[in-house]
């Protein structure tokens, strides 16, 4: 992997995010745009705070993501935090039962819930697996 080489890191969020950078300088981040970055300047980031694992932020390219990520001891596979809409939209056509069990497994994430919980109102569910997305997620906006 290329040290100088830049990766396009986005900011996930309706917020920007603001960063300390190595050299001490602060980056800002605005809400649904990218910003350049070195492997090095993820790994500082990724040791420093959560932005990162909790997929706040994250890096464009899957394959360099996923390389990037494990080499910072983040685990991608299963891990509904990374999980795209369509995986998401998949469990969420599952049985009440199922998206209950589904959505039990999945440890507190604000953003996370926030996101499945859009997603299932886009979906236009019925009425019982919304309820039982809404009394999992129990979000107040």
């Amino acid at each position: 992997m290329n040290e100088n080489k830049k990766y396009r890191v986005r900011n996930n969020t309706s917020f920007d995010i603001a960063v300390r950078m190595m050299d001490g300088k602060e980056r800002a981040i605005k809400a649904k745009s990218f910003f350049p970055m070195t492997k090095d300047e993820i790994d500082y980031i990724a040791s420093v705070c959560t932005l990162i694992s909790t997929n706040h932020l994250t890096i464009d390219d899957p394959e360099d993501a996923k390389e990037i990520l494990e080499d910072n001891g983040i685990v991608v596979e299963d891990n509904p935090v990374f999980m795209d809409d369509e995986d998401i939209k998949k469990h969420l056509r599952a049985s009440a039962a199922n998206v209950k069990k589904w959505l039990d497994d999945i440890e507190f994430d604000r953003v996370l819930f926030i996101r499945i919980k859009t997603i299932a109102e886009e979906m236009d569910l019925p009425a019982s697996k919304m309820k039982v997305v809404e009394a999992r997620l129990n979000i107040q906006e």
